[in-house]
């Protein structure tokens, strides 16, 4: 005669349960370090998107075509007006207008000069659809050696609102790009530097921080 199948006691339930528990305990912090630092990931985009817009821009004989005329400058310090649409895009403004025509953006593009102030909702020049808020060099590029600016804020309107600052600001959501008459971009920043050539995206700003530290006190 075959015995009858059993099911878990109470015991047996209350000890599996517990052994889940320990097993959860273990693996959220370890689920939770890998989740993607966001502002880094975005902000790596944003340097991509930017470093693509502008090859795109500069080799574009329409926009910036080369011109044998000594009062018409190299390259985006061409602020002569070109078409860009149904209008025309020239001026200080000409390298805010074309840019931002290249990108999806959720609002209209105003092309003046704009400035972020820490702790305050960004004002941009435009958003893109993915939430990033932009601010462009409102310039003639009149100097092929100077380091113009192009802001951006990754995460909109959410905090800190903040560019990079060791005490007050170590893990920042607004950061900078430099770029030259000619197109060349470069990162001056720490945080822009750290976060534009990590591999590891969960990486966070005390991550970097840390392992700055160490290399110090092994340095000494």
């Amino acid at each position: 005669m075959m015995n009858k199948k059993q099911g878990f006691t109470f015991s047996e339930m209350l000890i599996t349960m517990g052994i889940m528990a320990v097993i959860l305990m273990i693996l959220i912090p370890a689920v939770k370090n890998l989740q993607p630092n966001q502002s880094l990931v975005m902000f790596k985009k944003a340097y991509y998107v930017a470093e693509r817009v502008v090859s795109e821009l500069v080799n574009d004989d329409d926009y910036y075509p080369l011109v044998d005329d000594p009062d018409v400058g190299p390259f985006l310090a061409n602020t002569e007006y070109v078409p860009c649409g149904s209008s025309s895009c020239g001026g200080n403004e000409k390298f805010c207008e074309l840019f931002s025509k290249k990108l999806n953006i959720s609002t209209d593009a105003s092309c003046v000069k704009r400035y972020f102030v820490d702790g305050a909702l960004p004002k941009g020049q435009f958003t893109t659809t993915d939430g990033v808020v932009w601010v462009l060099p409102i310039t003639d590029f009149a100097s092929d050696s100077t380091k113009y600016d192009i802001f951006m804020d990754v995460n909109g309107d959410r905090g800190p609102n903040c560019f990079y600052n060791e005490s007050k600001c170590s893990a920042p959501d607004r950061f900078s790009i430099n770029i030259y008459q000619n197109g060349r971009l470069t990162v001056t920043g720490k945080r822009e530097k750290q976060y534009l050539h990590a591999k590891d995206v969960s990486k966070t700003a005390g991550d970097f921080d840390k392992e700055e530290k160490e290399k110090q006190q092994q340095g000494n």
